[in-house]
Formats: structure tokens, C-alpha cells, sequence
């Protein structure tokens, strides 16, 4: 992944340096055509010349023709395909055409879809391929036209094999002539091309296709890859700004409380759970005092209290409040506990 991260940040051009520098797929094989003019194209006596016969049907506006049936032409090239090119006339004309002394083959040069007019009427079709040798030996090839009903030169397409080794001059053993009658057949010179050139021309376009489709799938892989380290990265630093200062909820239940919530009142005063008991003498010392003083209101007991200065009154039938009891007063006898009657009872 880095180093499609790294390929990812070059630029297009690297991309199309790095290609430039893979191992180029040549076309080897090449179309040459030439007019029945050139020079590599020899004529027996009798011939017409290019200039006798002008015709926008025909491959460079001539061709040569000739009547004459002892008469013929060879043209001779090194390749490993060969096409006779030759328009069509709207009555019977047919030429013999031959490779490296092979029996020649007929090749009708008649126009099947024009209605058919006398003997000398101008071409009604256009050049087109109606004869062709394939698959041949890299060596030097030799194709001669000779008299059907006529002679008829217009031009010659071969391939060549620039790749192919040129090492033998012996004819070639596996040959394959073919004539091409069908009135459907027709031919552009410079879109002509053998089958072997179709099929490499097929591939140089399939390996270039799959190139620049590699390519562009190493930039999408490395700029996907990009997008996603530089989105985890802002999703990093936004973790990191928000710092751990920020609260976090949770709905994580309290503790269960371990005392009741009573204890956890606070009191003004201790609640003392000692029950007291007066004694037989406080109780009779009570009723004394009550039978005088008549209804009294009894003032509170202070309970655990000392009081070195609270001494009981001398006069018990004087009528005066009784003195509020004490107990645990220490005397010279002893502890006494006392008690009075609960507050506002009556005596009758």
C-alpha cells in the first residue's frame, strides 16, 4: 500500500514516462502498394501505357492494359502477402493471374451489377482486390499476369515483414492464392491490410488499452488511499482537541445506599430509651405536697443533669412550686433518684 500511495502522488507525466518505457509492440508487418507504373512491375511487348487509359475508377487514375494473348507482366517484391487490384467492366473480361510458376488462377474482372453494355464501354466498378496470395515465406515472390481475355494491370498491395528474417531466397513452400470474383469485394489503398496485420494491429490496440487502463486504476487506488489516511487523520485530531476534560455520560446504575436514609437525619437532641421508675417515698412525698399546694403545674425534669446548688425544699406544705427533681444528685447519704408526677396531671 505505500508504494501505491507513493504512486498515487506522481504526476500524470511520471505515469506517461513510465510507460513510454515499457517494451514497445511493434507493427512488423507493413502494407506497400504501387500503381502498374512503378518500375518493380515488368511488361512484355504490346502494352498499353498508364497514359492510354485514364479513369477515376482505376488505383492512381491509369492502368495498363493489353490484348495481345502471348503478352504478360511480373512483378516481384519479398514479403509474406501479395493483392492484384484491377476495377470491373460491365461485359466479360477475365486476366490469369500466377505466383512463382504456379498454374495461374482465372479472375473474372466483370461487373455483376451493371447491366451489361458492348465490347470497349468503360469501367463500371471501382479497383478493389479480385486476386491475393497469403501466408507466404519472407523471400522474394514473383506474381504474373497473363492473358484470360485480357490483360489488365492496375496495382499491386504486398506485405512485408520487417521482423522476419530474409535469410532464404528459395521460393515459398506453403502458398495460399486465392481469386476474389465476388462482386462485394472493394478496396480503399490505404485501409488495405492482411489479415496477419488486422490481428497484430488488434493487439498493439489491446495491450495499449490495458496499459493505460492499469494506469488509471493505480491512480484511483492510490488517491482512494490518500482520502481515506487524511480522513482518519482529521478524525484523530478532532478526538485529540476535544481533550480529556469533556464530560462523559455513561447510564451506568448509582451504588445501592448501605443504611437507611432515617440515619442520615440529624437530631437536636439524644433520644434516651431508659424507662424510669419513681419510688414508693417520691410518690408519697408527691401526694403530700399536692394535698396543700392545691393543682400544680409541674416543670420539666432534667434527666442526667448534676446540680451541686439545687437543695429540696424545707417547707413541704408551704404552697411554693415544687423544685424540679434531679436525678443521680449526689448527697452526703448517698445517689437519691427522684421523680415527679407527669406534667399537668391533677390531684383531687
Amino acid at each position: 500500500m505505500e508504494s501505491m500511495l507513493r504512486i498515487g502522488r506522481m504526476p500524470l507525466f511520471a505515469f506517461l514516462h513510465l510507460l513510454a518505457l515499457f517494451p514497445a509492440i511493434q507493427c512488423s508487418l507493413r502494407n506497400i502498394t504501387i500503381d502498374d507504373a512503378d518500375p518493380m512491375i515488368s511488361y512484355s511487348s504490346g502494352w498499353a501505357g498508364d497514359s492510354s487509359h485514364l479513369s477515376s475508377l482505376d488505383y492512381g487514375g491509369s492502368l495498363a492494359r493489353n490484348q495481345n494473348e502471348p503478352g504478360w507482366a511480373e512483378f516481384t517484391f519479398t514479403g509474406v502477402a501479395v493483392y492484384y487490384l484491377a476495377p470491373r467492366w460491365p461485359y466479360f473480361v477475365s486476366t490469369r493471374v500466377g505466383l512463382n510458376g504456379q498454374a495461374p488462377d482465372l479472375v473474372n474482372l466483370t461487373d455483376p451489377d451493371a447491366p451489361t453494355k458492348p465490347w470497349g464501354a468503360r469501367e463500371t466498378a471501382k479497383y478493389s482486390v479480385l486476386w491475393s496470395a497469403k501466408n507466404l515465406d519472407n523471400t522474394q515472390h514473383t506474381v504474373r499476369v497473363s492473358f484470360g481475355n485480357f490483360i489488365v494491370v492496375d496495382g499491386f498491395i504486398y506485405t512485408v515483414d520487417d521482423a522476419a528474417s530474409t535469410s532464404s531466397n528459395s521460393p515459398s513452400s506453403s502458398l495460399s492464392s486465392s481469386a476474389s470474383p465476388s462482386p462485394s469485394a472493394s478496396l480503399q489503398p490505404a485501409a488495405e491490410g492482411t489479415s496477419a496485420s488486422k490481428h497484430n494491429a488488434l493487439t498493439i490496440g489491446l495491450a495499449t488499452a490495458f496499459a493505460i487502463a492499469g494506469v488509471l486504476a493505480i491512480l484511483l487506488a492510490g488517491a482512494l488511499y490518500r482520502r481515506r489516511r487524511r480522513r482518519k487523520a482529521r478524525e484523530s485530531r478532532r478526538i485529540n482537541d476535544l481533550g480529556p476534560s469533556q464530560p462523559v455520560y455513561t447510564s451506568a446504575a448509582s451504588p445501592a445506599m448501605s443504611q437507611p436514609i432515617s440515619s442520615l437525619i440529624p437530631r437536636p437532641f439524644p433520644i434516651s430509651s431508659e424507662t424510669f421508675t419513681p419510688s414508693a417515698h417520691e410518690v408519697s412525698q408527691n401526694r403530700s405536697d399536692s394535698k396543700h399546694s392545691g393543682p400544680q403545674i409541674a416543670e420539666p425534669q432534667m434527666r442526667g443533669v448534676q446540680n451541686e446548688s439545687a437543695v429540696p425544699s424545707a417547707s413541704a406544705g408551704s404552697g411554693a412550686l415544687a423544685a424540679p427533681s434531679i436525678i443521680g444528685r449526689e448527697t452526703m447519704s448517698g445517689s437519691v433518684r427522684t421523680s415527679s408526677p407527669p406534667p399537668y396531671s391533677e390531684r383531687h
